[in-house]
């Protein structure tokens, strides 16, 4: 069943953290391809798709291999936005040799600091063979400039696909570890930034460690950009087929959100799309008027530097679409969206 002929309402838009992205669900927990190649075009592969997949590999190779085997920690300043026009948040980072990090946000004092923890700093380490399938991976010949004291080097992640974001990362010399990253949306604009201010190499020290959460401690909130909670579906809903993706993309993870909807989560590497899905406490009614016509569900729109959400509505199923990609893409997603098979 497409939805063709859906209003569509445009709500302020809104800055939203990329963990609230991932996506809204952290990327926001609740409120985080069209139908056909004429209705949305995809651009042809980028120029530079038949470089060697061994160079490519090599590089990504050695930075996943850095994520998932050493352990450091530091303070690390991110900035939702552009670096300089945008308010900057520290965060204290401690990440273990598996690849889990703990994070914690001092606040204004003991009572407000939070602590989350995640599986990965960045859910591309999980799939590096998905990431290398719709983008490239180029390092820069020059040295970059210094972070934390420490020596650098540039790698820039691009799309071959249109309407995707990209990403320029800086890399410790030594290690390989990310110690800069910054992501822009398919224009170019500069979404979001992080670094680190101090990075030391090894596990915190003991004196410290005492101190701080450990990742199994009730105090530490699991970060909204880990996959949801595998399990059943809710009796009673029988979720909406997401037929229709964009090029590239492919499913990565399903279950229960924490706000109790059901997700589902699709990723090209580095762009994110996740579809909540319950039963509407509220069923709009779509009886035909006296013309014979059912008025079509409303569409909301909610649109972020880097990202975009719409919410509607169909067959009593609220839904919730939300990606790191303009709002066309998502859009896309909504109208291809089908009544469940006998499998679903």
């Amino acid at each position: 069943m497409t939805r063709r002929g859906a209003r569509e309402v445009a709500v302020r838009p809104a800055w939203v953290p990329v963990w609230v992205l991932a996506v809204i669900f952290a990327v926001a927990g609740c409120s985080d391809p069209a139908s056909s190649e004429a209705d949305h075009p995809r651009s042809a592969p980028h120029a530079n798709a038949d470089a060697p997949a061994a160079v490519r590999n090599d590089v990504l190779d050695r930075i996943v291999r850095a994520e998932t085997t050493l352990a450091y920690h530091g303070l690390r300043s991110i900035v939702q936005g552009p670096r300089g026009a945008s308010r900057e948040t520290r965060l204290r980072v401690a990440h273990a040799a598996d690849g889990r990090t703990l994070i914690e946000w001092e606040g204004q004092g003991a009572a407000s600091r939070r602590r989350w923890a995640a599986e990965s700093r960045f859910p591309w380490v999980k799939t590096p063979d998905l990431l290398l399938a719709n983008y490239d991976v180029a390092l820069d010949p020059e040295p970059s400039a210094p972070v934390a004291w420490r020596e650098t080097r540039r790698v820039t992640i691009s799309g071959r696909h249109a309407a995707r974001p990209s990403m320029e990362l800086l890399v410790d010399a030594e290690t390989w570890i990310v110690l800069t990253e910054v992501t822009r949306d398919a224009s170019g604009n500069e979404c979001r930034s992080a670094r680190f201010e101090t990075f030391e190499l090894g596990p915190l020290p003991q004196a410290d460690a005492t101190t701080r959460a450990r990742a199994d401690d009730p105090a530490v909130e699991a970060l909204a950009t880990d996959a949801p909670t595998p399990s059943e579906r809710p009796d009673g809903l029988r979720p909406l087929a997401v037929r229709d993706l964009p090029l590239g993309f492919r499913q990565i993870g399903a279950g229960m959100s924490a706000c109790g909807a059901w997700r589902d989560d699709f990723s090209d590497g580095l762009a994110t799309l996740s579809v909540l899905q319950r039963v509407a406490t509220a069923v709009r009614d779509t009886t035909p008027s006296a013309s014979g016509r059912s008025e079509a569900p409303e569409i909301r729109r909610r649109v972020w530097l880097g990202g975009s959400q719409l919410q509607t509505t169909i067959g009593g199923i609220e839904v919730t679409v939300a990606a790191s990609l303009g709002a066309e893409d998502v859009l896309g997603v909504v109208r291809g969206l089908r009544e469940p098979g006998p499998d679903r």
